[in-house]
């Protein structure tokens, strides 16, 4: 059998997980169940342009082996996803960390509504992490954090610099797979160099100009937490589009709104300036008007009102 001849023969395909992909290279985790047998850097067929598909990060696939010896692949199939998010693009995320700096830079509450937004919209589970902590006065934030454990989130303060925090944060990332996402510079790089055995993540300070982080991670990748657990590092974003989602839908993405949902005198009601409003009747009461403010800005300058 001639050379020509060999370069043909392929193996079963395999299972596997998509782990990171740059360039339309893409490092596959072959699993075989919970147990990771190796890495393969794949291509994507051609059909799956064509069909106006790209591959995400947590994909589940299935792929051919090119060469074992340099160990290369092509990816086959994509598996249904149980999940998508559109930014930062992922998919199969069990659940997702949205992180603030509570300074450098300064605590942005409409910026994180709009995380929790895309990920209330995908349909999974989120909490909130302020991290940097230890550059504040002890309790300037804590009517904040309150504001969302009353909406229905689960908050966390850490700090890389003291450690404080991010050892409960593994105990929930543990046989998870979990994402963090939020503005550049807010620490999500230091903190994946404690969270992950994978330190050799390079970090970024806050530009003074902008007061932004400058973006050290530049692709999303899945790397290593606890003892059985998944951590998705994505690049930090200081602009969320929301244009995805339908504006009738914006008032289902804050979960303090919900109950009230379908109660005002007009069922088209925006919640804005129309009377008999049953969500603005709760302002100051169960609806923080600071969350009201996020939903006011997000719906305006969709509709071009700002």
């Amino acid at each position: 059998m001639g050379p020509a001849a060999s370069q043909l023969i392929r193996v079963a395909s395999l299972e596997g997980v998509i782990f990171k992909g740059v360039g339309g290279a893409y490092t596959v985790a072959h699993k075989n169940g919970a147990e990771i047998k190796g890495f393969y850097t794949c291509t994507a067929r051609g059909i799956f342009r064509l069909k106006g598909i790209t591959p995400l990060i947590g994909d589940y696939v299935d792929f051919d082996i090119t060469d074992e010896g340099k160990r290369t692949g092509s990816i086959t199939s994509i598996r249904p996803r149980i999940n998508e998010l559109t930014r930062p693009r992922a998919a199969n995320i069990g659940q997702v960390v949205v992180v603030a700096a509570a300074d450098e830079p300064k605590l942005n509450p409409g910026l994180l509504d709009r995380y929790l937004m895309l990920t209330e919209y995908a349909g999974i589970p989120s909490m909130v992490c302020i991290n940097k902590i230890d550059l504040i006065a002890s309790g300037r934030y804590d009517s904040l954090l309150s504001m969302y454990n009353e909406a229905g989130y689960r908050v966390f303060k850490s700090s890389t610099t003291t450690g404080y925090g991010l050892g409960e944060l593994v105990g929930v990332m543990d046989d998870a797979v979990s994402l963090l996402a939020g503005p550049s510079g807010v620490g999500k790089t230091s903190m994946i160099n404690i969270l992950s055995s994978e330190d050799d993540r390079k970090t970024g300070q806050v530009s003074a100009k902008t007061s932004r982080g400058k973006h050290t991670t530049r692709h999303t990748e899945i790397l290593r937490v606890g003892n059985n657990g998944y951590l998705v590092d994505t690049p930090g974003f200081t602009l969320i589009e929301l244009g995805q989602i339908p504006t009738t839908e914006y008032d289902s993405l804050f979960r303090e709104f919900k109950p009230y949902i379908g109660k005002c005198r007009f069922s088209n009601c925006c919640h804005i300036t129309e009377n008999d409003c049953a969500i603005k009747e709760q302002i100051g009461k169960t609806i923080n008007p600071i969350r009201y403010e996020s939903y006011v800005r997000a719906l305006k300058e969709r509709q071009g009102a700002i």
